[in-house]
């Protein structure tokens, strides 16, 4: 949905106040500004969403560091069907207002600027209808208060809202704001749902069924490469079911399902929990992590709800739980488990085989009851059975009631592949808590995460349309207050039927939704990058379990290549891709120049360039790591490695672009290398018969209309190489003077 909404206006705006009077004969008394003379200090957009209609305030100080008045040009480019009803600029104590211009009437404007401050950010709102303004004079060492408001009406598209926020232009011509901020508050008479962003620094929080607040803070060269998204759907019944695909060509679509149960669940007075602690109290938890350990134990006891039934389980030598089963979460039980959490001690060996026994073999009473372990332990098995195999064929043997198990693991000593299987057999997750961290504020998120079970042993079918790939590959329960992701790949088209069922009180239960899987879709541009980090999170986590297979490795490389995915283990890879792109050989990288002499040329021409020591660093450090994972089984390179394969696991990581290497514009991604964007669709020797067009050229124009799909690629800069089918276009710099 790109540009919907109140979207487009914001960014442009904020990147036209420059040096336009040096373009034209300068008023009387007036000097020509130099670039950067007038700055954005501030930038406060405040929206409010009623039931789908949004309203923004726009507010932006701008200040003239230089030393006479200084004049600029205005710009507020709007989407489609926008209406302004207040317009201000305020100079001193006189307030001014400026003149809307029709789609026709502001294309002709931002030629001529684009052309004129040779600015190929502002392409992306090329066409669009805009708010102008001359504003003069912007006083020495002073500052001019700029506002507007406007409405706007959203049109859902599959059910599914969007609002944008074109923040990439913001940077556009080196005048970012000194400091963004948004406050977005979001209302509905029916109830919300599904309230996403995919990117990164956004906070989402939604307070109930009926409202929600969606902020951001940047500094300046803290800003996203790209537009700012915020989704949500409206439903009124119990699990909001909504699908977000993106599909070009004859090739499979790519889809992302978002699932939430209402915010406010009613109780249905059945449901609770048979939650289980299992401790390590083995010698090396002793001093603070014992410490820590006890904390968190006792939020846990006090965080047990009146249906609950819990279980303590410390383990060493033996195991040796609290109760001989598990007791009610009430009264005289409480004040003995907190009584007894006061008395453990840390000593003995780790006995991980009995602990696992104790606790995934304990009797679940009721149907109702979701079983629930919680395993948290600083070390690898030394008593009983100490064999990885041996004890993972245990588990599956002992936990028939099939339990949830959450690890934990504290510190380095341990054994990460174990514990990192023992959750992904068990339906559940793995965290670790380095040794300068709390142990109690990671337990007691999963505690309050895990307080309110809604919907447990998730199936999802399509009926008439194919769903592969699908991740994550089990789905994972769903509580209150929670979002389920599922992304994946379809084949097919039309609309059918999504059937999500699961466990509710102990009863099997339905829900049907009716969902558009398009043969052609492409405003949600931003799923199959989300699609493919998932798919390389599952390949990399397989490589941390199995060994280093040829055609796992193949296959992250190909996928990290195609979608810039830039993780700790893939970084490599794009300079790889870079060196391809630029027809370099061995030596040869991408990136920042560390020095003026750091370049490798061939006739004259920048090839690429050394980069600075730190994202040298970055990227040696990618390769050691990738080229590490699954070839060794413990220390605190092992952990680090879990640790980050759980987050890229994880379905509400936000997506991101590495500015220093790659841009994923759209559909493409390209690469930095030297000074130019090479789109990976290049072949290599691309630069044969390459077709060359002159940036803000009378053809450069005629390009972006002939191919308005290539107004974000256009916007990167003005060297940019693009394949257009079999043409290879390459944008060279305008002459300057």
């Amino acid at each position: 949905m790109k540009h919907t909404a109140c979207a487009t206006l914001l960014g442009a705006s904020l990147a036209l106040f420059a040096d336009v009077a040096a373009q034209r004969p300068t008023p009387p008394g007036i000097i020509p500004l130099r670039p950067g003379a007038v700055q954005v200090r501030s930038l406060i957009a405040r929206v409010t969403i009623r039931d789908g209609v949004a309203s923004t305030e726009l507010e932006q100080v701008l200040y003239n560091d230089g030393g006479t008045d200084a004049e600029a040009d205005w710009i507020l480019p709007l989407p489609e069907g926008a209406t302004a009803d207040g317009f201000t600029m305020t100079v001193g104590d006189k307030v001014m207002t400026g003149e809307v211009l029709d789609g026709a009437r502001a294309r002709a404007v931002y030629e001529e600027i684009v052309r004129k401050r040779r600015d190929p950010g502002l392409l992306e709102y090329h066409g669009a209808g805009c708010l102008r303004a001359r504003v003069f004079p912007i006083p020495a060492r002073g500052e001019v208060v700029a506002k507007v408001r406007y409405r706007h009406a959203l049109t859902p598209l599959g059910g599914v809202y969007g609002w944008s926020f074109p923040l990439r232009a913001l940077a556009s011509n080196g005048m970012a704001p000194q400091r963004v901020s948004l406050d977005l508050d979001l209302a509905a008479s029916s109830a919300l749902k599904n309230v996403f962003s995919p990117w990164a620094g956004v906070d989402v929080r939604q307070r109930d069924d009926r409202h929600a607040r969606v902020s951001f803070e940047s500094q300046t060269g803290g800003l996203p490469s790209r537009d700012l998204d915020v989704f949500f759907s409206l439903a009124d019944s119990e699990f909001g079911l909504n699908a977000l695909t993106f599909r070009r060509g004859d090739e499979d679509g790519y889809v992302m399902l978002l699932l939430s149960p209402k915010r406010e669940w009613a109780d249905d007075g059945k449901s609770g929990r048979l939650v289980q602690f299992v401790i390590d109290t083995s010698g090396s938890m002793a001093g603070r992590k014992m410490d820590q350990a006890k904390a968190a134990l006792r939020f846990f006891v006090r965080s047990l709800g009146v249906r609950d039934r819990f279980n303590i389980i410390p383990f060493s030598t033996d195991a040796d739980p609290f109760f001989a089963s598990a007791a009610e979460a009430q009264g005289a039980s409480l004040e003995t488990a907190l009584q007894k959490i006061d008395k453990l001690e840390a000593r003995g060996g780790t006995n991980i085989e009995e602990a696992l026994r104790r606790a995934l073999t304990a009797e679940v009473t009721a149907p109702a009851l979701l079983p629930i372990v919680v395993f948290l332990t600083d070390g690898e098995p030394t008593v009983g059975d100490t064999n990885r195999p041996s004890l993972l064929a245990k588990a599956k043997e002992h936990n028939k009631q099939r339990m949830r198990l959450f690890v934990f693991g504290v510190g380095n000593s341990l054994d990460a592949k174990l514990l990192d299987q023992l959750a992904a057999d068990n339906g559940g997750s793995r965290d670790y808590v380095r040794e300068d961290e709390d142990i109690e504020v990671k337990t007691s998120a999963l505690f309050t995460k895990l307080s309110h079970p809604v919907l447990t042993d998730l199936q999802l079918n399509v009926d008439g349309v194919e769903l592969r790939d699908v991740h994550p590959r089990a789905l994972p329960d769903l509580f209150k207050g929670t979002q389920l992701t599922v992304l994946g790949r379809y084949r097919g088209s039309g609309r059918h039927t999504v059937r999500l069922s699961g466990s509710m009180g102990g009863a099997r239960q339905q829900f049907s939704y009716e969902v558009e899987f398009p043969s052609q879709a492409t405003a949600h541009d931003f799923v199959p990058p989300l699609w493919g980090e998932r798919k390389v999170a599952q390949l990399l986590d397989a490589i941390q379990q199995n060994g280093q297979k040829p055609e796992l490795i193949e296959e992250v490389r190909r996928l990290a290549k195609e979608f810039g995915i830039v993780t700790p283990f893939t970084s490599h890879l794009i300079v790889e891709e870079g060196m391809r792109l630029a027809g370099g050989g061995r030596g040869l990288t991408i990136g920042t120049p560390a020095s003026p002499g750091a370049a490798a040329a061939r006739g004259g021409e920048v090839l690429a360039i050394v980069p600075a020591a730190p994202a040298a660093e970055a990227e040696e450090t990618a390769r050691d790591r990738l080229l590490r994972l699954g070839t060794t089984d413990k220390g605190s390179g092992v952990v680090a490695d879990s640790r980050d394969l759980a987050e890229l696991e994880k379905a509400e990581r936000k997506a991101k672009n590495d500015d220093r290497a790659t841009r994923r514009v759209g559909t493409r991604t390209f690469y930095r290398v030297g000074e130019k964007w090479i789109d990976a669709a290049c072949k290599t020797g691309w630069e044969t018969g390459t077709e060359q067009i002159e940036a803000f050229s009378a053809a450069y124009f005629k390009l972006l209309t002939e191919q308005p799909d290539l107004k974000a690629a256009l916007a990167l800069g003005e060297r940019v190489v693009i394949a257009i089918g079999a043409r290879v276009v390459e944008i060279t710099p305008a002459p300057r003077g």
